[in-house]
């Protein structure tokens, strides 16, 4: 059984006991899909991070488009791979050119 707790929203007390994954999958859910006082939206603060999740977001959307169009599975890839780049820049996992230039512009590193 899985259930957030009256007395401490945002914890889920599950027994596994007889292996019921969905129902702490639900829990879970329930967490996460929940509004009330102890959900804010997460703030960006850096411009290049907004750029890019309003990129991955429009690319998210365009896959999900695509999907429910039965579009071909290229098509929804392609929008996917786009949004995986964002979010891969954004963790820093892949760095474009121009923010390379602007780091070696901007300090003294290796002088």
């Amino acid at each position: 059984d899985a259930r957030e707790t009256a007395d401490s929203p945002g914890i889920v007390e599950a027994c596994l006991v007889e292996g019921d994954v969905a129902a702490v999958r639900e829990g879970l859910r329930g967490i996460l899909d929940a509004e009330g006082p102890g959900r804010e939206e997460p703030a960006v603060s850096n411009i290049r991070h907004v750029r890019l999740l309003d990129t991955a977001a429009k690319a998210l959307g365009r896959a999900a488009a695509a999907a429910a169009d039965a579009a071909a599975e290229e098509l929804v890839l392609a929008d996917l791979a786009e949004a995986q780049v964002a979010f891969d820049e954004i963790l820093g996992k892949r760095t474009p050119d121009a923010v390379l230039e602007r780091i070696f512009e901007q300090f003294c590193i290796g002088k």
